[in-house]
């Protein structure tokens, strides 16, 4: 396998995609996230839950996990304590329509990488998305992920 780096990201052949966990309640969210991250390197996957996220982490290695503030069963904040004790833990974005000074501060202080405000912009996405994906390489440049 080829080595990667942060200025090497998994190629768009589709045979070495970074996993991209999207977690949110909101179908038409999840929608325009994966129309907007379609054609790009991420194998998008999806939770519509705190639980549910659990689960896909305990089964599959993600780079970067994009989360909705609130969940029906918890926050981004349970999603953040829970990946905070993982080496090399994902990357966590927080989405929200009240992205403020003060949500995007204790993102930062929790451990997070950032937070996108909704509605969403393509540009903005894809930029937070590659750049949380190069700071987790920089973490972790021997990190294997899943294929497509």
């Amino acid at each position: 396998m080829e080595k990667r780096g942060p200025d090497n990201p998994p190629s768009q052949d589709g045979k070495d995609r970074a996993s991209l966990l999207v977690v949110s309640s909101f179908q038409e969210d999840l929608v325009q996230l994966r129309r907007m991250l379609d054609q790009s390197v991420w194998n998008l996957r999806s939770a519509g839950s705190f639980q549910e996220a659990l689960a896909l982490l305990r089964e599959n290695s993600v780079a970067v996990v994009i989360c909705e503030r609130d969940l029906p069963d918890g926050s981004w904040r349970d999603v953040m304590s829970m990946l905070t004790p993982v080496e090399h833990a994902p990357r966590l974005i927080v989405i929200s329509r009240l992205a403020d000074e003060r949500l995007w501060a204790e993102v930062m202080h929790l451990g997070g990488f950032d937070v996108l405000s909704k509605p969403f912009y393509e540009k903005e996405v894809a930029w937070v998305t590659e750049s949380a994906w190069r700071q987790q390489q920089k973490r972790n440049p021997r990190a294997r992920y899943a294929e497509a």
